[in-house]
């Protein structure tokens, strides 16, 4: 199972996130993510079929409090 380290850089290791992990690490729900990428105030990058989340925008939202 991923970790879910709030928000500290480097820790992971990690470039992204899935979305569940970026929802837990943040503490918010799929539907809101995915409404905050709707209104271009988190962008999310798809790979290969999967949808992930830049560890550098969610320590950005973080700190902007959306």
């Amino acid at each position: 199972m991923a970790s879910v380290d709030l928000i500290q850089p480097g820790v992971t290791g990690r470039k992204a996130r899935r979305v569940n992990d970026a929802c837990r690490a943040i503490g918010i729900g799929r539907s809101t993510l995915y409404k905050l990428a709707a209104d271009d105030k988190i962008k999310l990058v798809r790979i290969l079929g999967r949808t992930l989340v830049p560890e550098s925008e969610i320590e950005r939202l973080v700190k902007e409090g959306a």
